[in-house]
């Protein structure tokens, strides 16, 4: 009944999803020429586009050789230009449906508002459900969501709840988790037997650790998780399976530069979803790298509303052009490195999500938090495992800090106080209230 009720709604509220399901799941036999053929193919039409259409790339494109070396040639925008440029940027009819106002969280800024094609929407919707097969999810499956607004919203219609138990899906709100809100979560999630469970990893741990401790009353059976949104820990990663017994699948998606990426069962990566936008990963002058942390820029050659045409995703990661065991030829983001914004300074000294990820890679800790509280205090916040060291990890992580940021005062906080942002995401990385 369940699957029927899925097909039904697809064919009703978003026909394209299932015929692109099926398209995108035959794809994953294509080798890696043929891959890289109808990226191409997709880019150059796609850019074609662009110099009829959008007049905000008249004089900015030369399509005079290989699709790849044009789109090198490009600059690079950011948020800020498309927000400016916004009028030139977007291709918008009023008199046509196919499209819709989105926007991002915001949490790094002013949020961007843009337009986001329906078939754009429907395609990544389609990559999203053949990223969870890697898991073993197959249409119509039960799957329970715990996040914040990004993923669950703020607000639920009486549409938005029939589509999501059409879909079977059933949405949990990560806002003001205590353990009474986790106990009604549970109670419900062993009613209602969701086969998959997915969210932000801070939520979906603090659900792990309420589940932990009350063993003898919920048993959640769950055949994966699909973590997304947040920087997934090796020592969340670890607790999670622990205490589900089933396996964590991190995933990477972008809406607004059309990016989705998601691990198979090696979990040495993300397979970089070609059909639908373009990932590169840049150095500082703009050229793509590859074996080293760079700018994650985005191609989404599918949402014609809004051309996001290399766009600095604000994310920081690493292309491996090695092939995963997997056999898979889709392109491999070997590794994410958090966010270019998630950065805090000290006198001119700074330092980023990508040094913290690896300063804490030793400390034995579930889950923490970096907040500058001033112009000489940095406040630690962590959530620790049963064979951490306080002392010692204490002071290895104060003399890190330092050898990095100078004489300034750390201080260690053990009490859970995590600061969220406002789509309610945990940030490695943060400013604290005297820098609003």
């Amino acid at each position: 009944m369940n699957r029927i009720l899925f097909v039904v709604a697809h064919l009703f509220f978003k026909p394209k999803v299932l015929f692109l399901y099926f398209y995108y799941m035959y794809c994953r036999n294509c080798s890696q020429s043929e891959l890289e053929y109808k990226l191409s193919q997709r880019l150059r039409g796609f850019l074609q586009f662009c110099m009829r259409e959008v007049p905000f790339y008249n004089g900015k494109i030369e399509m005079d050789g290989d699709v790849f070396e044009v789109i090198d040639k490009m600059p690079i925008i950011n948020k800020l230009d498309i927000i400016k440029n916004r009028d030139v940027i977007e291709v918008y009819d009023p008199h046509n449906n196919e499209s819709k106002t989105v926007s991002t969280g915001g949490s790094t800024g002013e949020p961007l508002v843009y337009r986001l094609s329906n078939s754009c929407d429907q395609a990544s919707l389609a990559l999203l459900y053949r990223g969870w097969s890697k898991g073993g999810y197959r249409l119509g499956d039960k799957v329970a969501v715990l996040a914040g607004g990004s993923l669950v919203g703020k607000s639920s219609t009486l549409k938005s709840k029939l589509i999501s138990y059409c879909l079977s899906m059933r949405k949990y709100s990560s806002y003001g988790m205590d353990d009474s809100i986790l106990e009604k979560y549970a109670i419900d999630m062993v009613k209602w037997k969701p086969k998959f469970l997915r969210g932000y990893p801070s939520s979906i741990y603090e659900l792990a650790k309420f589940v932990d401790a009350e063993r003898d009353r919920f048993q959640i059976n769950l055949k994966s998780i699909f973590t997304t949104a947040e920087m997934l820990s090796s020592a969340q990663r670890k607790y999670i399976e622990n205490v589900f017994q089933c396996p964590v699948y991190d995933g990477y998606g972008l809406n607004d530069g059309g990016l989705s990426a998601f691990e198979c069962e090696f979990h040495d990566g993300y397979h970089i979803d070609t059909e639908r936008g373009y990932l590169e990963v840049v150095d500082e002058g703009g050229r793509r790298i590859y074996g080293r942390v760079g700018r994650i820029v985005a191609t989404s050659f599918i949402n014609k509303a809004t051309p996001f045409v290399r766009y600095d995703t604000g994310d920081l990661g690493v292309v491996s052009q090695e092939k995963c065991e997997c056999g898979s030829s889709y392109p491999l983001l070997k590794s994410l490195e958090g966010r270019v914004t998630d950065m805090i300074e000290f006198g001119g000294f700074k330092i980023g999500t990508p040094v913290l990820t690896v300063l804490m890679g030793p400390v034995l800790v579930n889950k923490y938090q970096f907040i500058q509280e001033s112009n000489n205090c940095i406040r630690v916040v962590l959530s620790v495992s049963d064979e951490y060291e306080f002392e010692v990890s204490e002071k290895y992580i104060e003399n890190s800090l330092r050898s990095h940021l100078g004489d300034i005062d750390v201080v260690f906080d053990y009490s859970g106080g995590f600061v969220l942002s406002k789509s309610g995401k945990h940030k490695i990385a943060v400013k604290g209230d005297c820098f609003e």
